[in-house]
């Protein structure tokens, strides 16, 4: 996937933050999520549930042995942001959830990583905070505020859903070279309805700004009049190999829409697609046979698994097929966009995956999508966040991928199953746990291979439930390894704020 991922004004009565001016070329390494430009990748992580889910991000500075909390190098300590740091616009509450989704991008053009901060039910409706890179690190001073009106200009359904802020994604949206933020919000008041939108801030010199966006509605999505739940997911990627990249949504009844950049600004380029129009069989009956539903496009990542200058699509589908805990299916791009040729499914029965499916496993209920090992494609990482871990009911796994030739296989690293039992990574897999409940992939110790970044946001430290832990495995030539991996909580040395029970440390992470 080809990822590009103050002060205030009074205008109708709304207080609009803007955004810092940029310094040109202030970090030049070009690694993706590299806030202070030292060529490694830092990684965000959400501490949502904090103070009666009031929410706060953690960053981590990667550095060639893997992410820190301690200045190491060039490497800076845990950087710890809530709505009461210094320079941060608005006040916190109980239950704004601050940290609902974080995505690393270079919004203001000047080549070191900003960092988006969903808080999805700030305000009842959701508010999105940007926070400025630098040299010395990410900035709260001159950070933004974006309100769910001030970007979709209509106010919240009534009663409020919350949601703006739930679903990030940074990338070049517009084919202009700069870094935009793509902003899902399945519940979102479009028209007269509240049945979705994705909406797209547009990266420059002077960052992002609500005044220069694209929202779409069904009319310019090129969805049905009667669609809803639109954007309920989102992934990009380059599907049709023509150098512009394309926006996937999923939206109701298991379909899949893709729009791309056009003289007029994102337009219908694909869809809208159901599973059954791509080979995958995504029908759940109901139970009690009574009623039926479609799954595919719920959970959806993009990555080029064969290297043939075309991104290919993912999407989880954790409650199909209840007796095999799940199944994840593989679309692959062409010179037409995402075709039904050569769709593969996967799930723990398969021959070279590691592991006995369960039911209610959830297998496809995160996914990731990047460089694992040193070869040239992407693969792809599974969360299975409810699988059985040594009787552990809910402990949680991870199972891996790698790209080949011919798409995803199980040869070598492919196939290998983490979780907290593995032996090197830290911790012991309990019940609930559920490890792999967030994913990503960032390039926090090499410039050309990316570190699987797990989330385990209801781990159990010391006596305190659900305070969560993430972990940072190592990279090797092969792919990821356990020996020398991280793992880091609300416990470990360094790491800032207060340790409590219910913080879910680790339920976001930023990265693919």
């Amino acid at each position: 996937m080809r990822l590009i991922a103050a002060g205030s004004l009074m205008v109708g009565g709304l207080t609009l933050a803007l955004a810092s001016p940029a310094s040109a070329a202030v970090c030049t390494s070009g690694v993706e999520g590299d806030v202070n430009g030292d060529g490694r990748a830092e990684v965000a992580v959400s501490e949502a549930g904090r103070s009666y889910g009031e929410g706060a991000v953690h960053i981590f500075y990667g550095r060639t042995s893997g992410l820190t909390a301690g200045a190491s190098g060039t490497a800076l300590d845990d950087q710890y942001i809530d709505q009461g740091s210094p320079g941060v616009a608005g006040t916190g509450a109980d239950y704004d959830n601050f940290g609902s989704a974080v995505a690393f991008g270079d919004y203001n053009d000047d080549g070191c990583a900003d960092l988006a901060v969903g808080a999805d039910s700030d305000g009842t409706a959701g508010v999105i905070y940007v926070f400025y890179g630098s040299k010395t690190g990410l900035k709260t001073s001159g950070s933004a505020r974006f309100t769910n009106e001030q970007v979709l200009g209509v106010p919240p359904i009534t009663p409020p859903d919350p949601g703006f802020g739930s679903i990030l994604t940074a990338a070049d949206l517009n084919d202009d070279g700069k870094t935009d933020l793509g902003i899902a919000v399945p519940y979102a008041k479009v028209g007269a309805d509240g049945l979705g939108t994705i909406a797209v801030l547009h990266g420059g010199a002077g960052g992002l700004d609500p005044a220069d966006k694209t929202v779409l509605d069904r009319a310019t999505a090129g969805v049905s009049a009667n669609a809803y739940e639109v954007g309920k997911s989102m992934a990009v990627g380059d599907f049709d190999g023509n150098g512009v990249n394309e926006v996937a949504f999923g939206l109701d009844e298991g379909k899949l829409q893709i729009v791309e950049a056009g003289a007029d600004g994102l337009v219908p380029s694909q869809g809208p697609l159901s599973g059954e129009d791509l080979g995958v069989d995504d029908f759940i009956p109901d139970h009690d046979g009574e009623g039926e539903r479609w799954v595919f496009g719920d959970i959806i990542a993009a990555g080029d698994v064969d290297a043939d200058g075309r991104d290919d699509l993912a999407t989880g589908m954790p409650s199909k097929n209840l007796d095999l805990g799940g199944t994840v299916a593989v679309v692959k791009g062409s010179a037409d966009g995402l075709t039904s040729a050569g769709v593969k499914t996967w799930d723990q029965s398969m021959t070279g995956v590691v592991g006995t499916p369960g039911e209610d496993d959830s297998f496809g209920a995160s996914l990731a999508m990047g460089k694992l090992d040193a070869g040239p494609t992407d693969d792809l990482a599974i969360g299975v966040p409810y699988d059985t871990i040594n009787g552990k009911l809910g402990a949680g796994s991870v199972i891996i991928l790698l790209g080949g030739p011919t798409g995803l296989t199980t040869a070598g690293e492919g196939g290998a199953r983490y979780h907290q039992d593995s032996s090197g990574v830290a911790g012991t897999a309990e019940l609930q746990d559920v490890f792999g409940r967030a994913i990503s992939i960032a390039n926090v110790q090499s410039k050309t291979q990316g570190s699987l970044i797990i989330g385990a946001p209801r781990e159990k430290i010391g006596t305190k439930n659900a305070t969560g832990q993430f972990h940072q495995l190592s990279i090797m030539t092969g792919g990821p390894k356990t020996t020398g991996s991280v793992a880091l909580n609300l416990d470990s040395s360094g790491v800032k704020g207060d340790s409590r029970k219910e913080a879910e440390f680790g339920r976001a992470l930023s990265g693919s």
